[in-house]
């Protein structure tokens, strides 16, 4: 945690290593636990040791020994909580994640275009939730080309201020994009607050496989 909060990727601009979300820190929770049951368990030991007289501390002198169970047992109910308030919100990428990845899969699938379009003013990283559905959400199995899993600087087709993600490139150039793009038959991906979001949310219309092959 000292290290991430001091490293930088670039000094100009300045970007952070890691931004402060919770994800982020999440694979850290079992050793955070552990240590925190340690704390608990040697901060009570301590105490007896130094004031251990009497019924009560004789008592209190076998707590300790209960603490792992205590920290475990409190991290398993405010998780219980934090899932039930994920679960509550229907917009949150907790309960969007699956039906992005189905529809992404699916329109990469179709060789459907799934794009991004660079708004003004934006940087050099524009394209990062187009990296983030073909890293995260596409089906792996659909990305492999020749035996391997192509880079997404691979995969990926830049046109203007446009960057897309097609399974058989060979098959557009940027007009046909566009044309695909005003029959509504693309996905795309904007940035949004707290996460991304895709338009349209759903299934592309079997109509736009006739309008591929035109």
């Amino acid at each position: 945690f000292f290290l991430l909060t001091f490293l930088v990727r670039s000094i100009n601009p300045l970007l952070l290593w890691q931004r402060f979300m919770s994800r982020y820190l999440d694979p850290t929770a079992p050793f955070v636990e552990l240590v925190t049951a340690l704390f608990v368990t040697l901060a009570l030991q301590q105490l007896v040791s130094e004031r251990g007289t009497g019924p009560v501390w004789k008592k209190l002198e076998q707590l300790p020994r209960y603490a792992v169970i205590f920290v475990v047992a409190l991290c398993a109910a405010l998780g219980a909580s934090s899932y039930s308030e994920l679960k509550a919100d229907d917009h949150h990428p907790f309960n969007t994640g699956t039906e992005l990845a189905e529809v992404t899969t699916n329109a990469y699938q179709r060789n459907l275009p799934i794009v991004i379009h660079k708004g003004h003013g934006a940087g050099q990283s524009y394209a990062r939730d187009v990296f983030a559905v073909y890293a995260i959400y596409i089906d792996p199995q659909l990305l492999v080309r020749d035996g391997r899993l192509p880079s997404f600087d691979e995969a990926k087709r830049v046109s203007g201020s446009m960057t897309y993600l097609v399974k058989d490139p060979n098959s557009y150039s940027a007009a046909k994009v566009n044309a695909m793009a005003d029959a509504g038959c693309t996905i795309e991906v904007r940035e949004s607050t707290p996460s991304m979001t895709i338009s349209p949310w759903g299934i592309l219309p079997p109509s736009c496989d006739a309008e591929l092959a035109n």
